[in-house]
């Protein structure tokens, strides 16, 4: 999500890369399945960008901080 909410809308490339760069880089289905249960949940949203798929985040951090405080 924190690279989602930097980069604002990125592609699926993107998101594997920047992770990469905080040590070993995730596997591509591992980083598909994670966005794919985030948009489950209306976390983020997935549009087509010619054959990548570009995600954006729906809820900025601030909002899933509140929206977690008050569900604990």
């Amino acid at each position: 999500m924190r690279i989602l909410w930097a980069e604002g809308e990125t592609a699926l490339g993107t998101v594997i890369e920047r992770l990469g760069e905080r040590g070993r880089r995730p596997a591509y289905t591992t980083v598909t399945t994670i966005l794919s249960r985030l948009r489950e949940r209306a976390l983020v949203e997935r549009r087509r960008r010619g054959r990548a798929a570009v995600y954006r985040a729906l809820i900025s951090e601030a909002q899933l901080v509140d929206a977690t405080s008050e569900q604990a």
